[in-house]
């Protein structure tokens, strides 16, 4: 038979097969996961200048003093195997480090700090965009803040730990997403006076203060720039953060099992207080586990190529140990 009348009787046949029978997409199962199945998760943009990740998934610990050490070095081991049993792969570490190691390259190391009954994680590392010193800060060594308080159980602190330790390794609150906030299809609210102590913080401030476009009650910027706690709930900038959702984000795409969500009733001014709940006003409580969709979302942030940390060399201008690197190297000019 001709080869064009071949053709014309089989490509029909192949189309029809097209039709009937559905494609499987092949590749690695992290990156059909990825495009198919993304987790829910929010994280720090991992390029500068917004942050970066831990080189080899490993978070280096240094502790303020050997008594912080002492109270609370057992809560890290436990966290992390919070983690490692709900299936986050062992390659993600947290190391001691010694006092001497703490001395040296202290911007590669996490900075634990004991406080009466605070909690606060840096989330990710520090940026390297230090070109330009007399536009750019000198980088800030990043550093947990924490604490055990009195009425929470034993469970509940390793819960908490594991939480903050998520945020070293990058990850944000599930309830700061942005996509959860467009006005008209709005997934949670946020009750910004019931905070604790929110009558106290605000004393002596204008509405507008608190409540305008740009207060300390609707504008997370507003809110961070000094630290006024409705930074642990207000939405993120979109142009600050990274999630595999869009502006297709519902009610059916929150990870209420998330370890990342808050309870609505968390830093409430009393235990009834209802802080953050859904729009329409359902509540929810928070979790002591990480969820599938954490322990993905962290796997995904480490290891697709937009989240492979790059690392920025001694010889790197933008490398804070620049100058030690000249002096060692035999560089005086």
């Amino acid at each position: 038979m001709p080869l064009p009348k071949m053709w014309a009787i089989i490509l029909p046949i192949l189309l029809l097969q097209l039709l009937i029978f559905p494609t499987v997409n092949a590749g690695h199962p992290e990156w059909e996961h990825a495009r198919f199945m993304l987790p829910e998760w929010l994280s720090v943009k991992p390029v500068e200048p917004w942050g970066r990740l831990w080189p080899d998934k490993t978070i280096k610990l240094c502790y303020e003093s050997e008594a912080t050490w002492r109270k609370y070095h057992k809560y890290f081991r436990s966290a992390m195997r919070l983690w490692y049993a709900a299936g986050l792969p062992e390659d993600f570490k947290v190391r001691e480090v010694g006092a001497d190691g703490c001395q040296n390259m202290p911007h590669e190391k996490l900075l634990v700090i004991d406080t009466p009954e605070l909690f606060a994680t840096d989330v990710g590392l520090p940026t390297l965009s230090y070109l330009n010193s007399n536009n750019n800060p000198n980088p800030q060594r990043p550093a947990m803040w924490v604490s055990l308080y009195y009425r929470d159980s034993e469970a509940f602190r390793v819960a908490t730990f594991a939480h903050e330790l998520a945020h070293s390794f990058g990850v944000y609150h599930e309830h700061q997403n942005p996509y959860y906030w467009i006005p008209g299809r709005q997934v949670f609210a946020f009750n910004c006076d019931q905070l604790k102590g929110f009558t106290e913080l605000t004393q002596g401030m204008s509405q507008e203060r608190i409540w305008g476009e740009n207060g300390l009650c609707k504008s997370y910027t507003a809110a961070r720039a000094v630290g006024f706690p409705s930074m642990d709930y207000l939405p993120m900038p979109f142009d600050e953060v990274m999630s595999p959702h869009g502006i297709w984000s519902n009610r059916a795409t929150v990870d209420f099992d998330s370890i990342m969500l808050y309870g609505s009733h968390l830093g409430g001014q009393f235990d009834v207080s209802v802080v953050i709940s859904l729009a329409d006003g359902t509540i929810f409580q928070e979790t002591t586990d990480p969820s599938v969709e954490d322990v993905d979302g962290l796997k995904l942030l480490y290891t697709t190529v937009y989240g492979i940390p790059l690392r920025t060399l001694y010889n790197d201008p933008r490398s804070p140990y620049f100058s030690t690197f000249r002096m060692y190297a035999g560089c005086s000019t």
